[in-house]
């Protein structure tokens, strides 16, 4: 049996057969979620949306799921706006998930590098290092870490996947060191993803 059409097929495999979540494994962008609830006063219809990037919305009026054809996410002001004010003592729960890049963000930078996961997180790692807005301090297990840490640690990040990408011989494998963690790609530490969030509000 010839084994070389199939390494070389685990090798292509390996930067072309991955996906968004990978993306969110190399670089600790683990989606959180968050409900917000408010209680409507019949005139209002902007309420504040509190975590930066929020994606895949949720929201009930007085237990009534709200279509998403009725409210807009408006990015510049940070709140949903409805398109006809909450009743007055209506309560609502507005349910969505935040991350450092929303799916669509990372399917993009997927189909940019032409479907090199290495370039891809290259990029992500880039745009994270560029926009110090989405970084803040954040709990690692009993520690606190500083942004300038952080800055650090992906930093070193992005210079690992850099080399990668010219480095023709380097797609067997890959792992990283977060603090004092290990991660590696698409794997779980003791039973549960790893997560280095929040690294973004």
């Amino acid at each position: 049996m010839n084994e070389k059409p199939l390494r070389r097929f685990f090798v292509f495999c390996y930067n072309k057969c991955m996906n968004e979540t990978t993306i969110r494994n190399r670089i600790g962008d683990k989606p959180k979620t968050e409900i917000e609830r408010y209680i409507g006063n019949g005139t209002l219809t902007a309420f504040d949306i509190h975590n930066k990037n929020p994606f895949d919305f949720v929201i009930t009026i007085a237990n009534s799921l709200v279509s998403s054809a009725d409210y807009e996410y408006d990015s510049d002001i940070e709140k949903v706006i409805f398109d006809t004010a909450p009743a007055n003592e209506a309560n609502m729960e507005i349910k969505y998930k935040y991350a450092a890049f929303t799916d669509l963000e990372l399917t993009q930078f997927i189909a940019d590098a032409d479907d090199d996961i290495d370039k891809a997180t290259s990029e992500a790692l880039r745009q994270t290092l560029g926009d110090q807005a989405r970084m803040v301090s954040f709990q690692h297990g009993d520690r606190s870490v500083s942004m300038s840490d952080i800055f650090k640690n992906l930093s070193t990040l992005l210079d690992k996947y850099e080399r990668r990408i010219t480095n023709a011989g380097a797609n067997s494998g890959s792992s990283f060191e977060i603090g004092t963690r290990t991660m590696s790609d698409a794997k779980q530490t003791n039973g549960r993803s790893t997560d280095i969030s929040r690294l973004f509000e």
